[in-house]
């Protein structure tokens, strides 16, 4: 029923304006009033087409849509929507009669915003990525050091970040598409620090190095994975108080969005622009003159944010630097073995030359095991 031609072009606005999902939430909104009222979009716009230049009949058509507007709002209220959720229906709805010039003037009041979640601390990250799973821990830092929303993490391709990530240069740039930005507003880059870029090798040693024309981060449509994974992570940890977490429909204190919040907390001495602009918000008028040179950028995330920004100690890089380092002196070792083997051509092992390259095997396996 909502599929018509007479709000097609409103959502359409609505999404390009904002994104997908505020097109997703406005049309049932407007679906939720026209099936209660019986009414139907077309119809609402047909009828005011026919008494638009009639003042009497005018009045008379606003009168009645409004009259059912407070019906409807009297309905959600004994449905049991807080204040601030009926508030939202209500300005939804209003917006489609501003969009098809009806001057219907529904009273919204200002929703109160009531924050429930708290400040996620260091320590707190620290405890949740140590217990999640290579492809999660990824994720969860990679929002803690970037400041990127979760469903732009899930559309980044490899191609995005190779460069830098190949070359091991840290901070790793990210530069995410015009595409990617909730509301296609422009392109912006942002970068990962050192914690999500070994959490990332950590990830691709186990699905794989993708392609550049892949997603990072494969197979995962929506957030809603890593969200479940983070409140159980959370809850599971014991960082939510018991009283909370027994209230049923009790808004979680630490909640996947809490590690966005914490980066533009952290990475405040950059500058409230340089943050705005990594997170990918609009600039206003400003935005004409701030630089998006990647070096620049690049200066100011290493000088400013990154020291922030860090979750473990650098002794932890260093740590998988020398697993790396390990892991091909032990591949180059293993391929002496073979040629040398060959070349015994019968020999047992028994050779003192080939016991020692084998000993030397066993000890870096153990090694880079720890």
């Amino acid at each position: 029923m909502i599929n018509v031609k007479a709000v097609e072009l409103w959502l359409s606005k609505m999404e390009k304006r904002h994104s997908k999902s505020t097109r997703r939430l406005y049309k049932h909104a407007l679906a939720g009033f026209c099936d209660f009222t019986g009414l139907t979009p077309d119809q609402i716009v047909e009828e005011w087409k026919k008494v638009k230049y009639d003042l009497k009949a005018r009045d008379q058509l606003i009168d009645e849509i409004l009259e059912r507007v407070d019906i409807y709002e009297n309905y959600l209220g004994k449905r049991g929507l807080c204040k601030n959720s009926i508030s939202s229906y209500l300005a939804r709805i209003a917006s489609f009669f501003k969009y098809m010039r009806i001057p219907v003037k529904i009273d919204v009041f200002q929703a109160l915003v009531e924050y429930h979640n708290r400040d996620i601390t260091k320590e707190e990250i620290q405890r949740i990525v140590t217990k999640a799973s290579p492809r999660d821990r990824a994720f969860f830092l990679i929002m803690v050091q970037s400041g990127l929303r979760p469903v732009t993490i899930l559309q980044l391709m490899y191609g995005q970040i190779k460069e830098d990530f190949e070359k091991d240069h840290v901070p790793c740039a990210i530069v995410v598409e015009r595409s990617q930005t909730k509301g296609e507003y422009v392109e912006h880059l942002t970068f990962i620090a050192e914690d999500a870029v070994r959490a990332l090798r950590a990830y691709f040693r186990e699905r794989g190095l993708p392609k550049e024309n892949e997603t990072i981060f494969e197979g995962v449509k929506t957030p809603n994975a890593f969200s479940m994974r983070f409140g159980y992570l959370v809850r599971h940890l014991g960082l939510i108080k018991e009283e909370r977490m027994r209230k049923k429909g009790a808004p979680q204190e630490l909640r996947l969005y809490c590690l966005r919040k914490y980066f533009k907390k952290m990475a405040y001495p950059a500058g409230d622009e340089h943050v705005k602009f990594w997170m990918g918000h609009t600039l206003g008028v400003e935005s004409h003159y701030f630089s998006r040179d990647v070096e620049h950028n690049r200066k100011i995330y290493s000088e400013r944010a990154m020291p922030n920004l860090r979750i473990f100690e650098k002794s932890a890089l260093e740590t998988d630097t020398t697993i790396r380092k390990l892991e091909k002196e032990m591949n180059q070792l293993k391929e002496e073995n073979l040629v040398l083997k060959k070349r015994l051509n019968g020999f047992t092992l028994n050779n003192e030359q080939v016991k020692k390259l084998l000993g030397r095997i066993e000890k870096l396996e153990k090694q880079a095991q720890k």
